[in-house]
């Protein structure tokens, strides 16, 4: 009971350090997710996450609600959103799982799996760009997979959806007169994309920018520079927002960009602003 009680004072602790910078408790989320639960190596990440905070010059993330996301979006002038999981959510826990619901609708034993193991070839084999198209993806699979690619298509399109507290955010964007830029990483078309955003309700933006369309990603941070490098303008006038801390949030930081976490297991939002 004393041991317990001990480990759960640690936690505690350790949390309340974490998110005293909501910027180093997002991170700290991050790798919970990716490792075990082995509290030596969680403090090591944490110190590391704090000294590394203050050599990038120490910027601090805070909670924001909706209303005061409503109010801050006024102060830039461009505000970028991503795609998936942001303005458009699917009923899946990941990605993937809309594989397996199209096996199961169609009655493809195995697709899934291929189609999975598909993706990850066609990546390994691209060495001309930093992200690939979905043709190339069935270029990998079987001949008599090949036809799936409309099915796959056609649910994408069924079940994406728009995400209601975002598209609060996009309409008040939109009312102040922002510019207003969409940025994804995906191997779906920027054609289809942008039929899918109409569709959803999505319109009035100024550009939509797809990693399959320019063969550079948001996870490189290179994405964000081609972008700054399109419009002319200077990153302190982006705030993008995103729900990956990866693709959205460091990725922003090393392009020097303002970025809203949308952290969607928990309901929040984490504003990070950089060189203000």
């Amino acid at each position: 009971m004393i041991f317990i009680h001990k480990r759960k004072s640690m936690k505690k602790i350790y949390w309340r350090l974490a998110e005293h910078n909501a910027y180093i408790g997002i991170q700290c989320k991050e790798y919970q997710k990716r490792h075990k639960f082995i509290w030596g190596r969680r403090w090591w990440f944490l110190i590391k996450c704090t000294v590394r905070n203050w050599f990038r010059g120490n910027y601090k993330g805070c909670y924001i609600t909706e209303d005061e996301i409503l109010k801050k979006i006024s102060e830039y002038e461009i505000i970028s959103f991503d795609i998936f999981d942001t303005l458009l959510v699917r009923p899946y826990k990941k990605p993937t799982d809309l594989f397996y619901d199209l096996e199961k609708q169609r009655g493809i034993p195995g697709f899934a799996e291929k189609r999975i193991f598909a993706e990850k070839m066609a990546r390994k084999e691209n060495k001309i760009s930093e992200d690939i198209k979905l043709e190339q993806i069935y270029e990998v699979l079987d001949a008599s997979y090949k036809k799936f690619m409309k099915m796959e298509i056609e649910l994408e399109q069924e079940v994406l959806h728009s995400n209601k507290n975002i598209k609060k955010i996009y309409d008040e964007a939109d009312k102040l007169q922002r510019k207003i830029i969409v940025v994804s990483d995906m191997y779906l078309s920027k054609e289809l994309l942008s039929n899918i955003l109409k569709y959803n309700g999505y319109r009035g933006y100024e550009n939509l920018f797809v990693s399959s369309d320019l063969g550079v990603t948001k996870r490189s941070g290179n994405m964000f520079f081609y972008v700054m490098k399109r419009m002319n303008k200077l990153p302190q006038s982006f705030l993008h927002i995103g729900d990956d801390f990866y693709s959205d949030g460091n990725a922003c930081w090393k392009a020097g960009m303002s970025y809203l976490y949308v952290d969607r297991t928990e309901e929040k939002y984490v504003l990070v602003e950089c060189g203000k």
